[in-house]
């Protein structure tokens, strides 16, 4: 990711993310790989799951 957003850690100074940070496709491919590609993200209706300790 090319572009670096930076937030300030005090929530009351805060401001929301540009909307670039929403809408680019770039900015988009580098999160899913540098956060969903790293750990398994389970996704699924409980119903999948009948009995406890199955999954």
């Amino acid at each position: 990711m090319a572009k670096e957003f930076k937030i300030n850690p005090n929530i009351q100074e805060a401001e929301t993310l540009p909307a670039e940070f929403y809408r680019s496709a770039e900015i988009f491919d580098a999160i899913k790989e540098k956060v969903f590609l790293k750990t398994w993200q389970w996704v699924g209706d409980e119903n999948l799951v009948p009995f406890t300790e199955t999954v």
